[in-house]
């Protein structure tokens, strides 16, 4: 609060309450930006990750237990194509 104060005194017709509502302004507008490229990314990879796929990373990872691969062969080749691509930095 100290600081918040130092700052708007320093700038003449600034306020403590204005300089919060500033950041809070700035910040919820950089959340509502990262929010819109998550879902470009998704939408342009096909989707969000299934909870099958999810745990399947976490296995690999050794953040999670072990969880069996997807069943189908499409689906497994997907998601190893999808990590070698980020690996890589892009989609393919």
């Amino acid at each position: 609060l100290a600081a918040l104060r130092a700052l708007a005194a320093r700038r003449p017709g600034q306020t403590v309450s204005g300089l919060v509502q500033h950041a809070v302004t700035v910040s919820l507008e950089a959340e509502d930006e990262f929010d819109a490229m998550v879902e470009d990314d998704l939408t342009a990879s096909g989707g969000p990750v299934t909870d099958a796929e999810a745990a399947w990373v976490d296995g690999v990872l050794g953040v999670g237990p072990p969880a069996p691969l997807p069943d189908s062969f499409a689906e497994r080749q997907r998601i190893l194509q999808q990590l070698h691509d980020e690996a890589e930095g892009g989609d393919r």
